[in-house]
């Protein structure tokens, strides 16, 4: 139920606190946060995942309401690094600007985002060098692209792929079959928010073999059998709005 300009806020149940963050009045949503603020963190974030559910990072429109969840994240000293990468690629300017904000207060707290499990941070004092059999594809810095476009493996032989994300944007590899980036692009993106939880690797029987979401310094040793069937194979990056230029061509050769 939604809470009227003049109505108490103290006292109301989460849930109601966070629907208030959607008034377009300034003093209920001040109310609100401070009244959010005073709640067990735990149950606080727990709830904010589930709001965070209802909007779209693409939608010019939503960002400010995923703008306050992410200050929520910061008044209770909780690191949300998926979020605040989706508001720093926001439709919206004044998200990006918040995000620009927070992302300063959590890289100056060294608040370093946790990787996948199958996922390594590049030491720079002691670098790891790719397999020296591995393809490798890296993460262009600041430029929303990967360091090759096309490379060719043979049909039904081994395939390893060594990628590395030098890039501040968190970014994945994801190989499907020939002229499938678009819909594995979409189902990536239908999954919201909830996507951080699996990579935004959405599930496809379109996907051959895919990297987990990796982060800055991160990097991946992909394995994979080929194709059996020639032809050329699509790969991209699957975060929201990535693949349009985060994209290639894996051809499968005959024998």
């Amino acid at each position: 139920r939604a809470l009227q300009p003049h109505a108490a806020i103290d006292g109301q149940p989460i849930p109601a606190l966070l629907k208030a963050l959607e008034s377009p009045i300034d003093g209920i949503r001040y109310r609100a946060r401070v009244e959010l603020s005073e709640r067990n963190t735990a149950e606080v974030i727990a709830a904010t995942q589930t709001w965070l559910q209802r909007f779209d990072p693409a939608r010019a429109a939503d960002a400010h309401h995923m703008v306050e969840a992410l200050w929520l994240h910061q008044q209770h000293n909780v690191v949300n690094r998926g979020l605040l990468n989706l508001l720093l690629v926001s439709p919206n300017p004044h998200a990006r600007i918040a995000a620009g904000r927070v992302q300063y207060f959590w890289d100056h707290k060294a608040s370093a985002p946790s990787g996948p499990a199958a996922a390594r941070t590049v030491d720079a004092a002691k670098r790891v060098e790719p397999d020296p059999d591995a393809i490798v594809i890296r993460a262009v810095v600041d430029q929303m692209k990967f360091d090759r476009d096309r490379f060719t493996v043979t049909a039904g032989g081994r395939v390893k792929i060594w990628f590395e994300n030098p890039d501040y944007m968190p970014h994945n590899l994801i190989i499907g079959q020939p002229g499938s980036a678009a819909e594995i692009a979409a189902a990536a993106e239908a999954l919201k928010s909830m996507g951080f939880a699996v990579g935004f690797r959405p599930t496809s029987d379109k996907i051959v073999a895919a990297s987990n979401l990796l982060s800055y310094g991160e990097y991946q040793l992909i394995e994979f059998t080929a194709p059996s069937a020639p032809g050329d194979y699509d790969f991209l990056c699957t975060f929201p709005n990535h693949w349009r230029t985060m994209r290639g061509v894996m051809r499968v050769a005959s024998k």
